[in-house]
């Protein structure tokens, strides 16, 4: 419905969601306020896991499965008894 007319703009959908974000910000209409929510530190840290373990899962979702033989053949090696091939 909006991807269209998304599609033919100058905008992409990062700075669509930049603007959003700041719009709905506590100093833009004051909708969204995470500080009245709790502790804004422990907030903005388990924020910041739970990006952080989706970039990561989706990352290791792209390496191709050959990649993690080598990459347990090389930690054995340093590690344990090594691998056998």
């Amino acid at each position: 419905m909006l991807s269209r007319p998304l599609d033919r703009s100058w905008l992409t959908p990062p700075l669509v969601a930049f603007l959003l974000g700041i719009l709905l910000s506590p100093h833009g209409l004051g909708w969204l306020n995470p500080s009245a929510w709790g502790n804004v530190y422990t907030l903005l840290e388990e924020t910041a896991r739970l990006t952080l373990g989706i970039s990561l899962m989706g990352i290791a979702l792209r390496l191709p499965r050959s990649s993690y033989c080598c990459a347990a053949c090389r930690s054995s090696r340093h590690y344990g008894p090594g691998c056998h091939r």
